[in-house]
């Protein structure tokens, strides 16, 4: 064992190229200092290549710190980052505790088989790595990552929900005062490049979901309790996401080897309602011969709207029949007896509206996750300040034009987070494709729901809320709040936007009396919306 730890030596010395001997001092004042998130390479470096440039192409999901650049109060210091050892990345490791050492021994590392993962942060180990301060390099990966995902709640995790993490064939339980036999970088060896925190409980699906924990745990309880849930609200709020992540999730708990066909999934239409049908009765059968071991765990039935009948659909279902599979169904409206189903099928439902969570503040910590690939990908880490405005801009002018669509037609008619989650993550790229999004989507969606709300609802208002029949045109807001340079801006920048003016919607400000007009007044055009609220949910 001595021999193998003189070899590691050996070997890190030979790879360094330059000796820390002038940064000694500053090292033993803060010996975590050198293994921060928040320090990156010089340009120089990246750009002659390197670790960095070699791991950052396996990115899935990640995430980089809050602050990733050292230097604006002190430019003469000394970035310390990968000067005497592996650059390797800081994964959380997407699974339940019991299941990781079984994914790991179902492959080697880089294919297939590897551990199902979200990589948050990349760090530096040498020979001089302790496991103390790689114990809080990983608690500040994870920090430094929900914080700047979810600046508000940090997705409700802490440092304590991380209940071990694994260096290659060394494990760390951080709760335990043991330390493994070699120090760290006595397990960087063969195709080791990554550093596996394993979370407690479900806190790794607050992770993989970018949904607070607290909401995850209730969820998981619920669908323990009854096995039987239908997810329902607008068409672009995420419903087909989230039922596959929980199916994917409670099957694997259940699994020892998270096997795909664990999880069934049926998209009904206005012709497939048989076919379901068809195969629960099949699920019945099987589950009364005994047969259920061969089954799937969960069924996932989509765009239950379509179906003729619900209580048809789950009739030959018992509530009691503990063997038959659990089942996560979703749709864009309540058009049936939520009672008979609660009470006969035992079904619950869960709301995902756009004014509450886990809906609400989705956009935002997704578009952030995404910035931040883009920095570590693209960037070296460096943060993108225009970028990140354009980011913190976006769920702003969501809320704005549901507040708008709210106000003049309905809630069930507000925009899903979907439309927004395209957005690139460069500069001028995100102008051009949010002008496109704004001139053949959203203005044409709202011109269709807004003329719809005026027959249904004879709504007058502005889009504040005020009865004083004056018209606010929501490309006002674009306008007054774009986050774009106007000296940079491409496309046309702001004055490209299509606006949204009073007649196009079905009236005018003024009848030839002098009076306003009325809903039904002959300006009302039937005209045909580019967005259809039976499309499939994302």
């Amino acid at each position: 064992m001595i021999n193998l730890k003189q070899d590691n030596e050996r070997l890190q010395r030979l790879v360094t190229s330059k000796s820390l001997t002038s940064s000694q001092s500053s090292l033993r004042s803060d010996p975590e200092r050198r293994f921060s998130m928040t320090e990156v390479p010089s340009t120089g470096g990246l750009a002659n290549g390197g670790d960095h440039t070699s791991t950052v192409d396996q990115l899935d999901d990640i995430g980089v710190p809050e602050h990733p650049l050292v230097t604006t109060n002190a430019p003469t210091e000394p970035v310390i980052e990968d000067t005497d050892g592996k650059r390797i990345n800081v994964a959380v490791y997407l699974g339940s505790e019991n299941s990781f050492n079984l994914n790991l021994t179902s492959g080697q590392e880089g294919i297939i088989g590897e551990p199902a993962h979200c990589i948050i942060a990349n760090v530096c180990i040498s020979n001089k790595t302790s496991w103390d301060s790689l114990d809080s390099t990983v608690r500040r990966c994870l920090k430094d990552y929900v914080s700047r995902v979810d600046p508000i709640n940090n997705l409700g995790l802490g440092v304590d929900c991380i209940s071990a993490y694994h260096l290659g064939e060394a494990s760390r339980c951080t709760a335990e005062p043991q330390y493994p036999e070699l120090l760290p970088c006595g397990y960087l060896v063969g195709h080791v490049k990554t550093i596996y925190l394993v979370l407690s409980g479900y806190s790794w699906l607050a992770i993989d979901t970018l949904i607070p924990k607290s909401i995850v745990q209730r969820l998981i309880s619920l669908f323990n309790d009854h096995r039987r849930v239908i997810l329902c609200g607008p068409s672009g709020t995420g419903k087909s996401y989230l039922a596959g992540k929980l199916a994917h999730a409670l099957a694997g708990s259940d699994s020892e080897a998270g096997d795909p066909a664990a999880v069934a999934t049926f998209n009904l239409d206005h012709k497939s309602s048989k076919e379901p049908r068809a195969f629960l009765g099949h699920i019945l059968q099987r589950c009364a011969s005994n047969a259920g071991d061969e089954l799937p765990r969960v069924i996932i039935v989509e765009n239950l709207q379509h179906a003729s009948s619900l209580t048809e659909l789950f009739g030959g279902l018992n509530a009691k029949n503990k063997s038959f599979p659990a089942i996560i169904g979703t749709m864009s409206q309540t058009t049936c007896n939520i009672t008979n189903l609660q009470l006969i099928h035992n079904f619950r439902w869960i709301m995902c509206a756009n004014h509450m969570e886990p809906v609400k503040g989705f956009l935002g910590r997704f578009l952030r996750r995404k910035l931040l690939e883009h920095e570590l990908r693209e960037c070296g880490g460096m943060r993108n300040a225009e970028m990140a405005a354009v980011v913190e801009w976006m769920p702003r002018v969501w809320l704005h034009l549901n507040k708008f669509l709210e106000t003049h037609s309905s809630s069930d008619v507000t925009i899903g987070p979907k439309w927004f989650l395209g957005c690139p993550m460069e500069v001028a790229n995100s102008q051009v494709w949010f002008t496109d999004l704004w001139n053949y989507s959203v203005i044409p969606y709202l011109v269709d729901k807004v003329r719809q709300g005026l027959e249904l609802y004879g709504r007058r208002t502005s889009g504040n809320g005020n009865t004083d029949g004056a018209w606010e045109d929501p490309t006002q807001f674009i306008i007054n709040s774009y986050p774009w340079v106007a000296t940079q801006a491409v496309h046309g920048g702001f004055k490209a936007l299509v606006p949204l003016k009073p007649e196009d919607v079905g009236y005018d400000d003024e009848d030839p009396s002098g009076h306003t007009a009325g809903v039904g007044s002959s300006s009302v055009k039937s005209l045909g919306s580019t967005h259809s609220d039976t499309d499939g949910d994302p």
